[in-house]
């Protein structure tokens, strides 16, 4: 409890400002309850609103890539994850949850869209010096094979109706 409306402690850090109107609209991370609050209430203020107002509609892709690169952040795109971004998942009750795992899973929210949660996991590992792990190399080549063996005097069988077209793989 912070003791402002529309300002909660965010779970890397800082505080978040936020409004809610038929969703959560949010306004930003600062490092102080008081920038938050502060926020908060500029967003009331220059919208006319008193209580709720309509949600702005979620921001495009354009505008989270351009918003990332500005703070210097690169989203972690990731083959094989249903939402094509590390970090991000589909969350049970609608919206993306952005996590990051790190011997237990560490909730960082849940956001609207996809791009968002994306961003956010990009900020969790940018702030927090997280180290990224490396891609693995790709697998080498049957020309770098066939060297490397007979660099070291091997002789490769192949055979024919295998799987593999080699003897014994």
């Amino acid at each position: 409890m912070t003791g402002y409306k529309g300002v909660s402690k965010f779970n890397s850090g800082g505080f978040e400002a936020y409004y809610f109107a038929g969703r959560k609209v949010r306004l930003g991370v600062y490092d102080t309850v008081l920038e938050a609050a502060e926020a908060y209430a500029r967003y009331v203020n220059e919208n006319g609103v008193e209580e709720e107002a309509p949600p702005p509609p979620p921001p495009t892709e354009e505008e989270v890539l351009a918003a990332a690169a500005a703070e210097g952040l690169q989203l972690h795109r990731k083959d094989g994850n249903m939402t094509g971004y590390k970090g991000v998942s589909k969350f049970n009750s609608g919206g993306f949850e952005a996590y990051y795992f790190a011997g237990r899973k560490v909730r960082l929210g849940v956001y609207d869209t996809v791009l968002e949660a994306a961003e956010a996991y990009a900020r969790y590992v940018n702030e927090n010096g997280v180290e990224e792990e490396a891609p693995p190399p790709p697998p080498p080549t049957e020309e770098e094979v066939l060297a490397a063996a007979a660099a070291e005097g091997l002789q490769l069988h192949r055979k024919d109706g295998n799987m593999t077209g080699y003897k014994g793989v």
